[in-house]
């Protein structure tokens, strides 16, 4: 058999993340992907950021993440 992933793996894509940075001190954190999110959105409600409180933060970028190859495998 040529495929080397299992069914069950293939058929659940990896949840997308959503990176914010905040707009008043620089942090960036990320969090699961929310309908409606896209690249250089503002938010300025229902989210503060961890550090500073600020509820003014900006999407910078959403990805899946790739998962890394276990070690030894080839």
């Amino acid at each position: 058999m040529a495929f080397s992933q299992k069914r069950s793996e293939l058929e659940k894509p990896k949840p997308p993340l959503t990176f914010l940075r905040c707009k008043a001190c620089g942090t960036e954190h990320s969090r699961p992907f929310k309908q409606n999110d896209y690249i250089f959105k503002e938010i300025r409600e229902g989210e503060k950021c961890p550090k500073c409180g600020s509820s003014e933060m900006i999407i910078i970028n959403i990805y899946i993440p790739e998962e890394r190859e276990k070690q030894g495998k080839r």
